[in-house]
């Protein structure tokens, strides 16, 4: 779990690489994929093999032992999980949950049994898609929490907003709502055993990938494995990521962020007293 623009698909595509292991990306968007909603527009809702998920071979065997079931993904039936603010909603929001949690335990073993794999890599970043999986789900589900320096997370957000013509306020206001995000993301990975749940920082990964590799591999009982050299896409099946996840591009720490950072000198400390706090 962790913020977007933190590099999720970098980690991703890295634990990807493991024996015994399929990668799916961020399975939450899989039903505005197939429905053509806002997630998955960048890469005109195609999985990373470029093909669209009803033509990809991987996502037809998986839909389709999912259809001699009569298991249906509905638009929108896996990303919106349901908050229990409402209390006079509360047993409403529990079913919705509870029949969602549901859906993606059958998305899962359509997958396992497709793929015959021991471990799902599902990069799905929402803090209550994860929370409420790992207590919910029929699978064990290990969780990593993925942190980033919260300045290169504001300028990287601002930076593909504005290729993507979406509108957005001052780097302040980018600020302000990522670390809330963060805030409330640390909160909630509180109430997870320490033996499930794993920290590790962007900056460490993508200097010293095998490093941070073993760490995790060996916090969760994965097989030993070589990292890449290179993030690549090419034999995977994967939804949602990085906008730039069809160029190969080596792994290695871009640290760009820090002299537009540094040019804000009053946005620089700021941003590095809220990373700390």
């Amino acid at each position: 779990m962790s913020d977007v623009r933190s590099g999720s698909t970098l980690l991703e595509n890295i634990l990807s690489n493991a024996p015994n292991t399929i990668s799916v990306g961020e399975l939450h968007h899989l039903d505005s994929h197939l429905y053509k909603g806002r997630w998955g527009k960048t890469w005109n809702w195609n999985c990373s093999c470029g093909k669209s998920i009803t033509d990809c071979e991987f996502w037809k065997k998986v839909l389709h032992n999912l259809e001699k079931k009569n298991i249906k993904i509905e638009d929108t039936s896996i990303k919106h999980f349901r908050k229990n603010y409402d209390k006079t909603e509360k047993n409403k929001i529990i079913q919705h949950n509870s029949k969602t949690i549901k859906l993606i335990n059958h998305i899962y073993t359509a997958i396992f049994k497709e793929t015959n794999t021991n471990v799902i890599i599902d990069s799905s970043k929402h803090t209550d898609h994860g929370i409420m999986l790992y207590k919910n789900s029929d699978y064990k589900v290990k969780i990593i929490y993925l942190k980033r320096d919260i300045r290169a997370v504001v300028f990287s957000k601002a930076r593909w907003a504005k290729k993507f013509s979406q509108k957005e306020k001052s780097n302040y206001n980018i600020l302000r709502r990522s670390k809330i995000y963060d805030m409330n993301l640390k909160r909630k990975i509180k109430s997870i055993p320490e033996k499930d749940v794993i920290s590790i920082r962007y900056e460490e990964l993508a200097n010293y990938p095998q490093l941070i590799i073993n760490k995790i591999a060996n916090k969760f009982g994965l097989e030993y494995f070589e990292v890449p050299e290179y993030m690549d896409f090419t034999n995977n099946h994967t939804i949602g990521g990085t906008p730039n996840r069809f160029v190969k591009s080596k792994i290695a720490y871009d640290n760009k962020w820090v002299k537009q950072s540094k040019r804000k000198p009053l946005f620089h400390i700021i941003g590095k007293l809220s990373d700390i706090i």
